[in-house]
């Protein structure tokens, strides 16, 4: 009983922490779409965030083809 208590409790973390990311990214590109210094600011900011980590070429090239639209 105890497992299973522990397992739905993590499920609902997971559910939670999943709705949260979802509304921040959508809250994001609202905001990038009215103010085009925020746009700028995390567009900056997350291209130095993918740098740091040393994104292999193949996550560079799909982000350039999806998300930026060839603007990398």
């Amino acid at each position: 009983m105890q497992l299973k208590k522990r397992l739905m409790l993590k499920i609902n973390i997971v559910r939670e922490i999943f709705i949260l990311l979802i509304a921040l990214s959508i809250m994001s590109y609202i905001a990038s779409r009215i103010s085009i210094e925020y746009y700028n600011f995390i567009y900056h900011h997350f291209i130095s965030l993918c740098r740091y980590m040393e994104l292999p070429h193949e996550v560079w090239a799909f982000m350039d083809k999806y998300l930026f639209e060839g603007q990398l």
